[in-house]
């Protein structure tokens, strides 16, 4: 192992000061080997480790569990200054394994090539403690009076929870929400349903008092606070909210009148597009807001049908509307919300939400649908040039996706033959080593040369001799198999990783190779002059002859040189290790 700079010198004292001042678990380990070089006191206490012990005794990937490898790690670091984010697990000295995530950083510190790692392991915290908070809530909602719910646009409005105050108010038990309870529409007092309709529809959190059906027949008031929940982007994805009983506080001909006002009130206040309309479609009641937005006069609308005034009969998307209107007057409940496109008197045309219900008469028949609509034009708008702009960058993922695995490929290939080059065989080298190691499976390596590989630049010049290179090239991609690495060592000499050969199986396929390219020739022009080509190889195997690359492959090097001292065009075994000198 290289050695290490003298702990009393690294890290410097500057850096040791500041990593111990970090709040999380930091390390630094060396690159090349991923030995500890220091961990701040987070750290140590986190793995109940000593930075002696971590210094002597293990590597980085002792404590972290990672899909790749040192290799993949060095691969993702492989440039001076480079950073990284992984999500990893930790091996806990407690027992288990924890998900962490580490940005690591490549860097020189004091002569060293390191890598900085930073774990963040809050996630896993912040999870429990949203658990432990998510149980207080349900404690709390099960002992509070009164009835909490929520509900959201997926499923229609419809309430899908209820707490247990839900017995008391409706006389139906949580359990029957959703499903066997009736919609929560129906259990509001008809007179107080447009008012109710109004509030849920005005975009904004609200506070309001009705009268709520129980099972039992009798009319309750309640007060229901509301408020909308919204998702990071500001867009609205569910309803909360809180409903009190409030009959012993409240006699019912005040209630009436108070709750009149303040229905009108919030009508007349109420920042969306209200609108009224008889069971042929026409138009009965439009709010202020609503004759500012589309710019009708109120004596322009009153008493006109829908369709060709507000709504064209058929949309810019070349829907037709008049279809659209039909099934919401045959059908209102099949239509609680839905979004269609408006004219104003301008000649613009808006895009609306619309929210509809149906209000019935004393006999059950359809008397007015209640429409409340806010305007998504530029909601609308934006999504489709977020459509177009996640097309685009979606097309340019692949773009740079495939530049990735180019740049990849010209990164570990030769560029004149096609084989892999000499920094692709010294990572594939090591791996293969530490694989026939951790299998007990044999590896050899073959190191050939061209003979007299200069006489043919210096004979036949430089162009034929390419050819020759790019031939061998070839010819070596072609008798290989897929699990060897075939690589361009340098000037004419090639290499050859024979993962699981053992000795006689490499010098039996080295023999075949030397064999078969000097028969092979090299141009089917007869004008142009073939140069007879001739190999020396040599071969060595792990673990006969080395127990490390670096020296099998010098094992192998040494074979070659005797191939040529014996004359050329021939196959050598490297020779038995000297004991006394490895």
């Amino acid at each position: 192992m290289p050695a290490l700079t003298s702990p009393a010198e690294f890290p410097p004292e500057a850096w040791c000061a500041l990593l111990d001042a970090l709040p999380l678990p930091v390390t630094l380990t060396r690159f090349a080997d991923g030995r500890f070089l220091y961990a701040n006191r987070v750290a140590l206490a986190r793995i109940q480790r000593s930075i002696d012990y971590l210094r002597n005794e293990h590597l980085a990937e002792d404590f972290y569990c990672t899909p790749f490898g040192r290799a993949g790690l060095q691969m993702q670091l492989r440039e001076p200054d480079s950073m990284a984010h992984l999500e990893l697990e930790l091996r806990d000295p407690a027992g288990g394994i924890v998900p962490v995530r580490v940005a690591v950083r490549r860097l020189q510190l004091a002569g060293e090539d390191c890598v900085l790692g930073v774990i963040d392991e809050r996630g896993n915290a912040t999870r429990k403690a949203l658990t432990r908070t998510r149980q207080l809530l349900d404690a709390v909602l099960a002992n509070m009076p009164g009835m909490a719910y929520r509900c959201t646009p997926a499923n229609g409005w419809q309430m899908d929870y209820v707490s247990q105050g839900a017995l008391h108010l409706t006389g139906y038990p949580a359990s029957h929400w959703p499903g066997q309870a009736p919609d929560f529409a129906a259990l509001i007092h008809p007179e107080h349903r447009e008012a109710h309709a109004i509030a849920l529809a005005s975009g904004e959190g609200y506070g309001i008092e009705y009268r709520l059906l129980h099972r039992d027949g009798v009319a309750r008031w309640v007060h229901e606070q509301a408020w909308l929940v919204e998702d990071e982007q500001g867009q609205v994805i569910g309803r909360e909210g809180i409903i009190s009983d409030i009959s012993a506080r409240k006699a019912d001909e005040a209630a009436r009148e108070a709750s009149a006002g303040q229905y009108r009130e919030l009508v007349e206040a109420a920042r969306s597009i209200i609108l009224r309309l008889d069971p042929a479609g026409h138009i009965t009641f439009i709010n202020q807001f609503a004759q500012t937005h589309f710019g009708f006069a109120p004596e322009e609308l009153l008493g006109q049908p829908l369709l060709g005034t507000l709504m064209p009969e058929q949309e810019s998307t070349r829907r037709d509307l008049r279809e659209v209107l039909a099934g919401l007057l045959a059908n209102p409940e099949q239509f609680a919300v839905h979004v269609n496109e408006n004219l104003c008197k301008d000649g613009r045309r808006v895009w609306m939400l619309w929210t509809n219900q149906a209000l019935h008469d004393a006999d059950g028949q359809l008397s007015e649908i209640l429409s409340i609509g806010n305007d998504i034009t530029e909601q609308r708008q934006i999504q489709i040039e977020l459509r177009r702009a996640h097309e685009q960058l979606q097309l340019q993922y692949q773009r740079i996706a495939a530049l990735q695995g180019q740049l990849r490929e010209q990164a570990i290939r030769d560029p004149l033959t096609g084989l892999f080059n000499r920094r692709y065989l010294e990572e594939t080298l090591e791996r293969e080593l530490a694989r026939a190691t951790r299998e007990h499976s044999p590896l050899s390596v073959v190191m050939l040369d061209m003979d007299h590989f200069k006489l043919i630049n210096d004979h036949y010049g430089h162009k034929v001799g390419d050819d020759v290179l790019r031939a061998l090239g070839a010819y070596l991609r072609a008798r290989s198999r897929d699990e060897d690495v075939a690589c361009r060592y340098g000037g004419e000499e090639f290499v050859i990783l024979l993962p699981g050969a053992r000795l006689e199986d490499a010098q039996r396929r080295a023999e075949s190779w030397r064999e078969g390219f000097a028969a092979l020739a090299l141009s089917d022009d007869e004008q142009t002059p073939h140069p007879r080509v001739t190999l020396s190889l040599g071969v060595a195997s792990y673990p006969q002859h080395a127990g490390d690359g670096e020296t099998l492959l010098k094992r192998a090097d040494d074979a070659l040189y005797a191939a040529k001292a014996g004359g050329r065009n021939r196959v050598e075994v490297a020779s038995q290790p000297d004991a006394a000198t490895d």
